[in-house]
């Protein structure tokens, strides 16, 4: 049977919408002496450092964070500097359309931007894949919207992030071993003190019940005490909501996103509602909001 030919690969592009890149780069062999030859500045560990705790970024994304004071080209120039010397890996990204996320390049960490980190942390690598690129992409805007405010709030706030790996806990609690995987945990720096949350994006794919099992994970690791070992207050916790809505020929982009935000405040409410009926009785204390609200009055309601 001829069913035609299909890439699960090449991931679909919206229809008159092709990135157009360069994908040849000179080939070098990957040694110490060659990464110990790199030239990096400051600005351009600090990029990997946050691609080590992120997983993927967008140009836009990185951008805003790291570049936000120069002329936009400026990124896009030395992203690709970086990337010719392995520093960096990047792909065309076309899945978050129907987020609100135009089609750009998306970078993670290159094979000698991983050895360059590993002097410093061992437990760095490159991300194979591109399962989760999606949620890390959509949690990664939050992250770049919750600098964006601090920036805005002045000198006295800051973020500080850190991904998956740093942010797991395994404990046991009630005779089980629970392993507690939040998407991220944060620092709030303000004024010199650091108030840590830990952060959960969704992406409104799940019943709600998926992020409630989460959220009875938050509540068992507050009991059983455990987090005293890292922390002085126990985190607090920020759930962060977006919806997909599909772009047609029908709709112009206003009303597709006007559409979104109206599903995503449904989920939003919803998300609400189950989290209040559950924490009634517990010490967690949380925040909850739609991707494109999270902003200045939310950092400074977490202060």
């Amino acid at each position: 049977m001829n069913r035609g030919s299909f890439s699960l690969v090449t991931p679909p592009r919206p229809s008159g919408k092709f990135l157009n890149f360069r994908t040849e780069r000179p080939e070098v062999s990957i040694t110490p002496s060659y990464v110990r030859s790199l030239y990096l500045t400051d600005r351009d560990r600090e990029v990997l450092r946050f691609l080590a705790e992120v997983g993927y970024a967008t140009t836009d994304q990185l951008r805003r964070i790291f570049w936000a004071h120069t002329a936009p080209q400026k990124a896009s120039e030395r992203l690709l500097s970086l990337w010719d010397k392995w520093v960096l890996d990047r792909q065309p990204f076309y899945q978050a359309c129907n987020y609100g996320i135009s089609p750009q390049l998306v970078y993670m960490l290159g094979p000698a931007g991983v050895k360059s980190l590993q002097d410093l942390d061992e437990n760095v690598t490159e991300r194979n894949g591109t399962l989760l690129m999606l949620h890390h992409v959509l949690l990664c805007e939050a992250i770049v919207k919750l600098v964006e405010a601090a920036r805005d709030l002045g000198g006295g706030y800051n973020v500080s992030f850190y991904g998956e790996a740093a942010a797991r806990e395994v404990f046991r609690w009630d005779g089980s071993w629970v392993k507690m995987r939040p998407d991220g945990f944060a620092y709030l720096e303000v004024e010199g003190k650091d108030l840590p949350f830990y952060v959960e994006f969704d992406r409104d794919t799940h019943p709600i019940s998926h992020m409630l099992a989460k959220v009875k994970q938050y509540s068992a690791y507050r009991k059983s005490n455990n987090w005293k070992k890292k922390h002085r207050v126990f985190p607090s916790i920020l759930f962060i909501t977006w919806s997909e809505y599909e772009l047609s020929d029908d709709l112009s982009k206003e009303e597709a996103a006007e559409r979104r935000r109206a599903k995503a405040q449904r989920r939003l409410d919803d998300l609400i509602e189950c989290l209040q009926d559950f924490t009634r009785h517990t010490d967690l204390r949380w925040f909850c909001q739609r991707l494109d609200l999270v902003g200045k009055a939310w950092l400074q309601g977490i202060a």
